[in-house]
């Protein structure tokens, strides 16, 4: 005859199972949406990267002077991923942002030329970013450059109105256009 306890054992070996299993997915399952928080982010700065305009940029420097300004794009690139490492390791060591730094560290009118010339940054790669998507329209659907621009300025209007509704609905849409962008 069997034991009682030879029973129970056997019975609730699935059930351990089972519930192992589901634990697991469960794990991987809020993995994958933590690698999905930290991708949001990292899609809207690839942007920067693989704009058609920094493309045309590209194409047409190389294409005048060769070889010859190659160091600058490296450089750049270089200077932008330490950047964008310092000020991820300045976030994560004190909780604030670079400009919220400065702000505690620096004179007033010191942070007023940083906001100055951040601005007069900030308004040339938009400039860039607005040319670059313009010229896209042209050359992808014939639309004249004025149309094409008239077009990019509601696109973007439209995406700045899509932030009321969060930051992970931009990133949704901006990984998107990355996709699409990626494969053409």
């Amino acid at each position: 005859m069997l034991d009682d306890n030879y029973i129970q054992t056997i019975s609730s070996q699935p059930e351990q199972i089972i519930i192992r299993k589901l634990k697991a997915e469960i794990s991987l399952i809020s993995r994958a949406k933590t690698l999905f928080e930290f991708l949001g982010p990292a899609f809207v700065v690839s942007v920067a990267y693989i704009d058609p305009g920094n493309f045309a940029t590209n194409i047409s420097g190389g294409s005048k002077f060769n070889y010859t300004l190659i160091w600058v794009i490296l450089w750049s690139n270089l200077m932008a991923i330490f950047l964008q490492s310092m000020s991820a390791k300045l976030g994560i060591a004190t909780g604030n942002t670079l400009p919220q730094m400065c702000g505690k560290v620096f004179s007033k009118r010191t942070n007023w030329c940083f906001w100055v010339v951040a601005e007069l940054a900030a308004m040339a790669t938009d400039l860039a970013e607005f040319l670059g998507s313009t010229l896209g329209f042209y050359l992808l659907f014939h639309i004249p450059m004025v149309y094409a621009g008239l077009l990019t300025a509601i696109l973007t209007f439209f995406i700045v109105y899509l932030g009321k509704y969060g930051q992970r609905l931009i990133e949704v849409i901006i990984s998107i256009l990355v996709a699409i962008i990626c494969a053409s």
